[in-house]
């Protein structure tokens, strides 16, 4: 079963989605694991081996999965082999639990070590994302929005032109482009075509709490969204 992991402070939930609506695009049998199934974004050991028997069983063949700072600490993923892991950013959170931004970014860079995946895409315009590139652990694929053409960000939905393939996405805002991105490229890196990555992209459906649109008649649109960081909350009302 190929397990993809997504981890990084802001954007989890939103890459996942994007990444296994192209693989079911693809005919890809997917499950998506994170903090929308309720409990822990990343289950306990034991928990987690049993879905992923349970998947197995089932006849899944991709579990996209998102992995957080308490999991890689705790050795909840220790024994998981990801097909490649992602890399959204990094910024202020949990520094209940980690103490300082050197300790989250520690417990966070523990997914990109041979252990635990041999590919790591991430994401070239965040600083701690670059700090990963150049530590050279494993072989990493950076992705960066300047890379893009012709960036166009509404309220309900974004357009850009990605490898020379128009993409829309049906989602508004300029975090929705990087997370769309970094699923293309990890998708890309899976070994699935550019039409399919296109298609799967813009067939993908609004994330619960995830910059969603409330379906209302009136001459402005309302938004909710899970923002809860200081750079979450800034970059959603950017």
């Amino acid at each position: 079963m190929t397990v993809v992991g997504v981890t990084g402070t802001n954007g989890k939930t939103s890459t996942c989605h994007f990444v296994s609506a192209v693989l079911r695009r693809a005919g890809i049998t997917t499950e998506t694991l994170g903090t929308l199934r309720g409990g822990f974004t990343t289950p306990e050991a034991a928990d987690l081996q049993r879905m992923f028997a349970g998947f197995v069983d089932a006849g899944v063949a991709a579990v996209v999965m998102e992995v957080s700072s308490h999991a890689l600490a705790l050795h909840r993923v220790d024994g998981t082999t990801f097909a490649a892991a992602v890399f959204t950013n990094l910024s202020q959170d949990h520094l209940d639990f980690h103490g300082d931004m050197e300790s989250y970014f520690g417990a966070k860079s523990m997914l990109f070590d041979p252990r635990f995946s041999p590919v790591g895409v991430v994401n070239a315009d965040d600083l701690y994302g670059r700090r990963i590139i150049s530590s050279g652990s494993v072989r990493t694929v950076p992705f960066s929005t300047t890379d893009l053409g012709d960036v166009r960000v509404g309220v309900v939905d974004a357009t850009f032109t990605w490898r020379g393939h128009r993409v829309t996405i049906p989602m508004g805002g300029r975090v929705n482009v990087a997370n769309a991105l970094a699923a293309a490229t990890v998708c890309k890196e899976l070994g699935i075509d550019d039409e399919t990555i296109v298609s799967g992209l813009a067939g993908a459906e609004q994330v619960p709490g995830r910059y969603e649109r409330v379906p209302i008649r009136t001459d402005f649109v309302v938004i909710v969204d899970y923002a809860h960081t200081p750079d979450g909350l800034s970059r959603l009302l950017e």
